[in-house]
C-alpha cells in the first residue's frame, strides 16, 4: 500500500491522505471523466474515508488511495 503523505501546496495547505503515483492517475482520471486503465489496476481503488470517533489519521476503508482532489479548489 502506499505510503501516508504530507502534500503540501502553495497556500500551505495540506492533506494527509494516503497517496502514492496512483494518486495523479486517479486525479487526472476524476477530473476529466475517464475511465480507469484497467479492472485490476490501483486506480480502482476507492478514496479513504475516515472515523473520527476510531481514528482520523487510519481510513475506514483500506486499502484506500486518494486522488488529490482535496488539494484544489476548483
Amino acid at each position: 500500500m502506499g505510503e501516508k503523505c504530507r502534500i503540501v501546496d502553495r497556500r500551505l495547505c495540506g492533506s494527509l491522505d494516503y497517496a502514492d503515483h496512483v494518486s495523479i492517475l486517479k486525479f487526472i482520471e476524476r477530473n476529466w471523466g475517464l475511465p480507469t486503465i484497467s479492472g485490476r489496476s490501483r486506480d480502482n481503488l476507492p478514496n479513504p474515508t475516515y472515523d473520527k470517533a476510531v481514528s482520523v489519521y487510519a481510513p475506514t476503508n483500506n486499502p484506500a488511495i486518494s486522488d488529490l482532489f482535496d488539494l484544489f479548489n476548483f
